[in-house]
Formats: C-alpha cells, structure tokens, sequence
C-alpha cells in the first residue's frame, strides 16, 4: 500500500485539513499564528498511526514546488531521507552544537540510540558472546577451583568433601542481546518504512515480551556489568537507552526540530570549509570553488571578550570566524525567510572586534549567510554599507547577504 505523506515547510502555512490530522502531535512550540493562519515552527518529520508529515527546512521549496503532487513527482520520498540524513549526521556528532541538536530533536524517540545500535549492527553483525555462569548445585560440570574457594569443608568418618559444589554453565548471551538489537531496529524500521531504506535483521524475537521493559532494563543491566570490550558495553548503553525512552506498543515516531537555525549553522560551516575561496575584487559577495578543497579551511566558532568592566559578562560568539595573512572573514548564519531590518549584532562584530591586534592592518569581510531555494551560489545583495560622511576610515565597511541553495548545503553536508 503506497502511503500518503503531506509535506509542508517550516515558516510557511500549515493547511487547514493537515493541522487537524496531526494536532496531537504538535506541541506549543511547533506552529504560531500569523495573520488568521497557523504556521510551522519546526522541521522533521512525524508519523502517527501510520500517517506520515514531513516539515522541510525553510526555503527547502520555491513557493510553486510546495504542494504533494508536485514533490511525490519529483522523489519526495528522496527528500525525506536527505532530511533525515542532515538531522542524523548532525546530531550524532561530537561537538557542544551537536548536543544541543540531540537534546531538541530526540526527546520524543531514541533515535540516536537506534542509529548508534544500527552501526554496531552494520559493522560488526549480531553481538555473539557466552559467558561461564557459576551457582551452587550437585549436577552438572563442576569448577573444582571456586568450590575449594568458596565452599565449606565437610568431614565426616569417611571422606573430606566440599559441599555445596560450584556448578560451571555455559550460558549464550547472545541469544538475549541479540533479539534486544533485533526489537530496536526491526521495530524502527517498520515505524520508519516508508521514509528510510535500512536492512532489518530478519531475526524472530517473538518469544520476548519487550512490553515488560522493566525485565528487558534489569537484564540489559546484568549482562552490562559482564561484556568486557568497549564496542560492546557501547552497545548495550545504547540499548538500555533505547528500551528506557520507548513506548513499547506505539505506532508513533517524532522526530522535529525548533532549532534547525543550529543545523544551519552546522551546515554552512561545513560548506565554507569546503568551497570559500575568498571575496570578488570589490569585497561585496563570497566566492566558491567548483571542487573540495584541499586542505579544508578552519573556519569555527569564536568567543571575543571585549568588555573591560570587572565583570567581564559581555561577550561575542562569531558564528564563522577565519583569520588569515591578509584577511578576516566574519560571517554569521542566518536561518530566516527573510532578512527584514538592519543586523545590528553584525555591525557589532565589526567595530568591537576591528581594533584586536591580529586584526590590524587587515581587510575584515562581513557577511550574513542564509538560504535560498533557488540554485546558484552567486546570489547576494549588499545588507549594509555605512556612508562616507559617517566613516572616517580609508576602507569601506559592508555587510553582505550571501544566499546559499538549502538543498545544494544539505546534500554537501551529508556527503563530506
């Protein structure tokens, strides 16, 4: 059965009929009023009870591409999973942005757990392990070194014994841990069919009732203190993780993000990294290469402390920061339907920050960096540009708004 996805975009109108479909999936956060309509405040998807909502990033779509007809004719499924691939990647990360993109996106499923149980899966194959299992007994093979360790000495008219004996058993772990992994991916697979395109295990775990998730964790939590290999103690974190945070008999997977302006950020660091080649002749617009480069530049994150007072609370954290021989580069993403009115904090960076001394003698770039749904990386236009009676420089001091294609960066940032 093909199943119907209604696609829709963050910023832009939820429909009417679309809203009253998936109104118990949306919290406070997810949608506002905006001049009699309700729309979108989040990006991700949503499936409940099998019906499936998909929220793009803004300007992912021209405003003539956004109605299902058009999308389901152009792949809209290969979409999804390049949404779904930009959230992953940039959530499972190790980086202080990453975190703050898991703890928004994952709080509703735990997906980052699934994923990291799905890699294990794809690199190392089903967890095998057995374990020597000791109790006290009279039957089967018994470990004469932990008896005489651990048990009492009997003596009696005719003999010297060690009584109770201690029982060696062979005891698959496997067996168990191995259907644990099967429930998480399988399970998530058959929510997720109609978006994602991962192998399921094919393994039969029906004869564990993973309902009862409290006997699942308290054997999950046993056999943790028994593995000894780090990938394998990482594992059943992961799947500890996964059994705490799902509702064992739900049809329903949220993935949504309030703050994908922190995957934008991610995103365009990545592609400066990859592609700037520095400003045109005239300072006004960014240049790209056609190519990776090689070595990538270090464009990061930066924390300026300009204040002086005793407190030192006021500070400055620049988005894209790179200092180079002859130039430095301040750019700032901005993930907005549009950029309305004057971006006072950039024009802070510039005069707060012009006067450090590795940036005296240099040329200092600004630029606001957000996206656009159109193609070609040339797109830009002058945001600012401070008059000559008001400037008492030899230089000029510009900001410019550099447009970059959402979906060109979302396909770059997966594929680095």
């Amino acid at each position: 059965m093909q199943e119907k996805i209604n696609f829709i975009q963050e910023g832009r109108e939820i429909p009417t009929e679309v809203f009253s479909e998936f109104e118990n999936a949306f919290e406070n956060e997810d949608y506002y009023f905006s001049k009699g309509t309700i729309k979108s405040n989040f990006t991700g998807i949503i499936i409940e009870n099998g019906k499936v909502l998909a929220c793009f990033p803004k300007h992912f779509f021209g405003k003539e591409e956004l109605n299902r007809e058009y999308i389901e004719k152009i792949k809209g499924k290969y979409y999804i999973r390049l949404l779904l691939k930009v959230i992953i990647k940039s959530a499972t990360k190790k980086s202080e942005r990453s975190l703050g993109i898991a703890k928004d996106v994952f709080s509703s499923f735990p997906f980052k757990s699934f994923y990291r149980i799905y890699e294990y899966y794809k690199k190392f194959g089903l967890f095998s392990e057995t374990i020597d299992n000791f109790k006290y007994g009279y039957s089967g093979k018994i470990n004469w070194k932990k008896t005489i360790e651990n048990s009492p000495l009997i003596v009696n008219e005719k003999s010297v014994m060690y009584l109770p004996m201690v029982i060696q058993k062979k005891e698959n772990k496997d067996v168990f841990i191995t259907k644990c992994m099967a429930f998480a991916i399988d399970s998530t697979i058959d929510l997720m069919k109609y978006i994602i395109k991962f192998d399921k295990t094919g393994i039969d775990y029906s004869n564990i009732d993973f309902s009862k998730k409290d006997i699942i964790l308290k054997k999950l939590h046993k056999y943790s203190r028994e593995v000894f290999k780090d990938k394998d103690k990482m594992l059943i974190k992961n799947l500890i993780i996964f059994f705490k945070n799902i509702d064992g008999g739900s049809q329903n997977l949220y993935i949504k993000a309030n703050t994908f302006s922190l995957i934008w950020e991610e995103m365009v660091e990545n592609y400066l990294n990859n592609y700037f080649i520095g400003m045109d002749s005239k300072g006004q617009y960014l240049k790209f290469s056609d190519t990776r480069l090689t070595p990538k530049l270090n464009f990061e994150n930066r924390l300026f402390i300009p204040d002086a007072s005793s407190e030192n609370i006021y500070s400055l954290e620049l988005d894209h920061y790179l200092n180079e021989d002859e130039n430095v580069y301040i750019f700032d993403s901005k993930y907005y339907n549009e950029i309305s009115k004057l971006d006072y904090k950039q024009v802070s960076y510039y005069y707060l920050t012009r006067g450090f001394d590795s940036h005296l003698g240099k040329n200092i770039y600004n630029a606001l960096i957000t996206p656009q749904s159109v193609n070609g990386r040339g797109s830009f236009k002058i945001h600012f540009r401070l008059k000559n009676e008001f400037n008492n420089e030899n230089r000029d001091f510009v900001i410019t708004e550099q447009y970059l294609n959402m979906k060109k960066v979302m396909k770059e940032y997966i594929s680095s």
